[in-house]
């Protein structure tokens, strides 16, 4: 699965990111009247929601946060939180597909935020890719 996932990123020659969002739960919300700001306290529920399991025809989409976390380690993909230079609607698909199921199933009384993100394939995933994957493929044809 995670070779069909760098093989799909490296399939597009923009080399463009991949949405992925966030899920968190809020702690706590306080207002600083001394300095008029605002402070927001959350834990990560869960990270790495993307589609791009599904849109690479992994046998299991639903590992996507851990397939991710893996290429992350190995230094195949990178990860940007707090960015948002992927057209929106593909965020409104993650949320559709993986948050709106979550939000059914916690009680409403949690408090859940998205945070957006980008993934993107690095120079070594796309040698990676191109050595590893792509070569081994003409090889068994």
């Amino acid at each position: 699965d995670e070779a069909k996932m760098l093989s799909h990123l490296a399939s597009n020659e923009m080399w463009l990111p991949y949405a992925i969002l966030d899920l968190q739960v809020v702690t706590s919300r306080k207002f600083n009247f001394k300095t008029f700001s605002r402070s927001i306290s959350f834990v990560t529920f869960q990270r790495n929601l993307s589609t791009v399991g599904i849109d690479s025809g992994c046998k299991r989409p639903i590992s996507t946060p851990s397939y991710i976390d893996n290429l992350e380690r190995l230094g195949l993909i990178v990860t940007k939180r707090g960015l948002g230079q992927v057209d929106d609607s593909l965020y409104a698909k993650i949320e559709e597909i993986f948050v709106a199921p979550r939000r059914e199933r916690l009680p409403a009384s949690l408090n859940l935020q998205t945070a957006k993100g980008v993934l993107e394939i690095t120079e070594l995933g796309k040698e990676f890719v191109a050595t590893c994957i792509r070569d081994k493929a003409s090889q068994k044809n």
